[in-house]
């Protein structure tokens, strides 16, 4: 085969680039975001709603998280949702839809509970640690928020 310009030998196809995002669409459909229909700022207030995953490959997160686990029992004691009623009056009337404000607390939350040392290294670490998807309420292929909004969120509100 004779090397083309591009560095690639005729007759092979040209793979496209490795992507380090996520596999999943960013429509609010597809991450199983819904919105609330109480108010217009509501409607800019994401929530996640966590769901079983239909292909899972018979990985069920409840059941790989041990009975004993400290935030098994911060799940079952601590009702994050007070935040949405905290923060309404922060969200405006148009523009992208935002992350679950409970999502974003959990976040937080195990950041100063693990003692991760910055934001950046819990978005990396949060893909491999199932406890942490099981809190969050996601699932194996849900996409994972971009550092930067934990950063944005703490410094804006």
């Amino acid at each position: 085969m004779v090397p083309c310009f591009d560095g690639h030998r005729k007759g092979k196809p040209k793979e496209p680039a490795p992507s380090h995002k996520g596999v999943l669409p960013k429509s609010s459909r597809d991450l199983n975001i819904l919105l609330m229909v109480s108010s217009d700022i509501d409607k800019m207030m994401g929530r996640h709603e966590g769901q079983k995953e239909l292909f899972s490959y018979e990985v069920d997160l409840d059941r790989r998280v041990r009975a004993d686990h400290p935030l098994r029992a911060i799940r079952a004691a601590v009702d994050f949702s007070f935040v949405r009623q905290e923060v309404a009056d922060c969200y405006g009337y148009n523009g992208n839809e935002s992350i679950d404000p409970e999502v974003i607390l959990k976040l937080m939350f195990v950041l100063f509970f693990d003692n991760v040392k910055s934001e950046r290294e819990l978005m990396r670490m949060l893909p491999e640690r199932l406890d942490y998807l099981w809190f969050l309420g996601f699932g194996l292929d849900d996409e994972i928020p971009d550092h930067s909004v934990l950063g944005s969120i703490r410094d804006d509100r």
